[in-house]
């Protein structure tokens, strides 16, 4: 049995609400198949967490869970409207392994219920699923709860049926360590026919059966399959009317259950108890045996069992001679038997309002999902608009260089780069020469295209480091990362040259563009470094333009 303490540590560790639903999900199988005290509440934890981050696959295995949960404990009507709420998600997310699983859970709830129509309807569908999509597992599983079915609805021969059936298919596909409880309901069935007709073949069939559950059993010797093999060791001893073998064989079910059991294996190891005492003749113990067996029927819910008890009551105390309370427990059977009846007209219109307000549910978690699908659309949408709009907010559209803003903040980078691996900074201001006699002379146009050209003669030449932006106007900023002065004025001629040497003549016909350059090298803050290499463009130009200013040639 899983350790619910080291359930709760690790819980608490998980560093965020999906790695604890995902805990959960490979913890609870064992903490719902052990029946584990903590396992309603782990499963409630799990439901919740798993809705709230949006785990829809995880939630409805979840859901898949505590309906399972809620069969063990008896609670048909619960696991029922789980399941239809699992089913409901796996088909909308096609998880098909899921969708079988529930198909065969649905049935299995309706047979607790003793509707057994409904049961073989979800059966039916279960096996076509699994059939269309080759879940040969699930194939098998499905099959094995039509052979509960059978047997529940006093079928024997029909349980045999399947039961072959099923054992072909699964030896076929290698999945033998399926069928424990299908062997399991073939003994009771072949037990069943037996005390129709009582016939050595009869009880041959069944120890063949239970030869078949101990080779599954060994394969995968759980706590579970350990219980039902006493149960079945009893009834077999039971049908062989050797009492002292049956009473030991349950003696050990009850020590394996513990006291006051929920597991129904509990009611039904006092009932066959009851039969035991009535057989030696004890009716007051077998009287008190059935009243601990109804008591853990009721608990858990098992009306059948309870059904069974009133029944075993009235013919106990028939044997034992006392016939007015006899005729009394008979009454009161018939009385439980009509409110049955009544009782499953009801599970019937409840059953459809379930279905219908699962839909319902459905319906609405399908609008809620394409309002979710769309507004993550329209985010996405509106988040690719403003990254857009930022990144138009920090280019120039003209030439496609980056504007004065983004200038700023990649000089700001820079700076703080420079602060963490120290060296120079480089700032190189550009203006082209004369720039108003190209709009005024061949027209705004050509002005444009000129200034289109020049940005993309910086940016082809200068190193992946550097940063090349338009200032406004005809000016240009260049940044050069970790060159000395005297290599800037060289970056910086370089430029001016190829400007000047390129063919112009497509755009202005006659005229040469030229540029004129200051720049500053030092590591001080943006407005100093671009005061001083402005200040350099002013002395460049009034040297007569188409220079580099400071000159460094020497």
């Amino acid at each position: 049995m899983p350790d619910a303490s080291l359930l709760e540590k690790q819980y608490q560790d998980a560093h965020t609400e999906r790695d604890r639903v995902m805990l959960l999900l490979h913890t609870l199988p064992g903490l719902v198949e052990a029946y584990h005290p903590q396992a309603a509440h782990w499963v409630d934890v799990a439901l919740e967490s798993s809705k709230q981050v949006g785990l829809l696959a995880e939630h409805a295995e979840l859901l898949r869970l505590n309906g399972v949960l809620c069969l063990y404990r008896g609670q048909n009507m619960q696991a029922y409207q789980h399941m239809l709420e699992a089913l409901q998600y796996a088909r909308d997310l096609q998880l098909n392994t899921l969708q079988a699983e529930v198909y065969r859970w649905l049935g299995n709830a309706c047979t607790g219920m003793g509707h057994f129509h409904e049961a073989l309807s979800w059966f039916e569908e279960g096996l076509s699923h699994t059939s269309a999509h080759a879940l040969t597992v699930q194939h098998v599983r499905i099959q094995a709860g039509m052979c509960w079915l059978y047997r529940h609805n006093n079928e024997p021969a029909q349980t045999i049926e399947n039961a072959r059936q099923v054992t072909q298919y699964a030896c076929q596909n290698g999945l033998h360590g399926e069928l424990a409880f299908v062997y399991a309901n073939v003994l009771e069935a072949h037990l069943d026919l037996y005390e129709q007709e009582p016939h050595p073949c009869h009880l041959e069939s069944a120890e063949v059966a239970l030869e078949s559950f101990r080779r599954v059993m060994q394969q995968n010797p759980s706590e579970r399959l350990k219980r039902f093999e006493l149960y079945l060791l009893t009834k077999l001893t039971l049908a062989r009317k050797d009492l002292e073998a049956a009473e030991k064989y349950i003696q050990d079910l009850l020590e394996r259950l513990g006291e006051k059991s929920q597991d129904t294996l509990y009611g039904d190891a006092h009932l066959d108890l009851v039969v035991v005492r009535g057989l030696q003749g004890r009716w007051s113990e077998a009287l008190h045996h059935l009243s601990l067996s109804r008591q853990n029927f009721e608990q858990a819910r098992a009306r059948y069992g309870v059904m069974l008890t009133l029944r075993q009551e009235a013919d106990l105390l028939e044997k034992k001679g006392d016939f007015q309370a006899a005729l009394t427990a008979f009454k009161r059977y018939h009385q439980a038997f009509e409110s049955q009846e009544r009782q499953r007209a009801r599970e019937k219109s409840q059953m459809l309002g379930i279905k219908l307000q699962v839909e319902e549910i459905h319906h609405e978690l399908l609008q809620l999902r394409t309002l979710s699908r769309q507004l993550e659309e329209q985010n996405a949408a509106l988040h690719q608009k403003t990254h857009t709009l930022a990144q138009e907010a920090l280019i120039d559209t003209l030439t496609g260089l980056p504007n004065r803003r983004a200038f700023n903040d990649r000089f700001a980078r820079m700076i703080r780069d420079m602060q963490q691996q120290p060296g120079p900074l480089g700032v190189v201001v550009l203006d082209i020469d004369h720039f108003k006699q190209v709009n005024d002379r061949y027209s705004h146009e050509t002005g444009d295209r000129v200034l289109t050209v020049v940005g993309g003669l910086l940016e082809q030449h200068c190193r992946g480091q550097d940063f090349v932006a338009r200032w406004g106007g005809e000016e240009f900023v260049v940044l050069l990362p970790g060159l000395d002065e005297r290599t800037c004025h060289q970056v910086c001629e370089r430029l001016r040259r190829t400007i000047e040497d390129h063919d112009w003549a497509p755009y202005t016909p006659g005229k040469s563009v030229t540029v004129s350059v200051g720049f500053a090298v030092g590591h001080s803050d943006l407005e100093t470094l671009f005061r001083e290499a402005d200040h350099q463009l002013y002395t460049a130009k009034h040297a007569g333009r188409n220079t580099v200013r400071p000159d460094r040639t020497d």
